[in-house]
C-alpha cells in the first residue's frame, strides 16, 4: 500500500517547513491503530515466550531429573536414537548490591585473581583531539584532571561460576549474602 504524498514526504526528508495534512486523518488513526496492536502483540508473545521459558526449565531441571533419579538412571537412550543426559550444574551471581562487598571479600581472601578492572574514560564533547592524543600514550596520565575516569572491578560470569565450583569442591562456603549460588541437575537431550 503506498504512502499518501504528505505522508511519504516527511518519510523521505524533504518535507516542506508547513505540510500540508489533509481534514481526514483516517489513515493516521489506521496507522495509530495498527501500532498499539503491534504493541500489544509484542507484549503477548513475550509474555508467552517467558511462559514457555518456565516450563522449559521445570521438565529440564525438576521434572525429568526427578524421573531418572527415581529410576536409578543418569543416563537413557530413546527409541528416536537421541540421549537423555543428567548433568549436575552451579550458577553464581553477585547481586548488584553486594558488588562491592563481594569484591571486598575475594581481595581479602585472597581470590582477586579472578577480578578484571575495566577503566573507563569520557571525554567530552569536543574532546576529540585530547582522547586521541591519550588512546596513543595510555601510559602517559598527564590529562587525567580533565576527563572522567572511572574504574570498575567485574568478574566474568563464567569464571565466577568456575570459582564457585572449585571452592565447593574444596568444601569451602562462600558467604550467601555476597554470592547468589544456585546448584541442580538437568537434563540434556542429544
Amino acid at each position: 500500500m503506498s504512502q499518501p504524498d504528505w505522508l511519504q514526504s516527511i518519510m523521505d526528508g524533504d518535507a516542506p517547513e508547513a505540510v500540508e495534512i489533509p481534514q481526514d486523518l483516517g489513515e493516521v488513526t489506521r496507522l495509530a491503530t495498527a501500532l498499539v496492536e503491534a504493541q500489544d502483540e509484542v507484549k503477548a508473545a513475550e509474555a508467552e515466550l517467558k511462559q514457555r521459558k518456565e516450563r522449559l526449565k521445570n521438565i529440564q531441571e525438576r521434572a525429568l531429573p526427578d524421573v531418572l533419579v527415581t529410576l536409578g538412571l543418569t543416563e537413557l537412550t530413546l527409541q528416536s536414537g537421541r540421549k537423555i543426559k543428567l548433568k549436575n550444574f552451579v550458577s553464581c551471581s553477585i547481586p548488584a548490591d553486594q558488588r562491592d562487598e563481594a569484591m571486598n571479600w575475594l581481595r581479602e581472601n585472597e581470590e582477586d585473581e579472578i577480578i578484571k578492572n575495566v577503566v573507563s574514560i569520557t571525554f567530552a564533547k569536543g574532546q576529540d583531539e585530547l582522547a586521541q592524543e591519550f588512546s596513543d600514550y595510555a601510559r602517559r596520565w598527564n590529562h587525567i584532571g580533565e576527563v572522567d575516569l572511572e574504574q570498575k572491578p567485574t568478574i566474568h560470569p563464567q569464571t565466577l561460576i568456575k570459582f564457585a565450583k572449585t571452592q565447593m569442591e574444596a568444601g569451602v562456603t562462600l558467604p550467601d549474602e555476597l554470592f547468589s549460588i544456585h546448584t541442580g541437575t538437568k537434563a540434556e537431550i542429544k
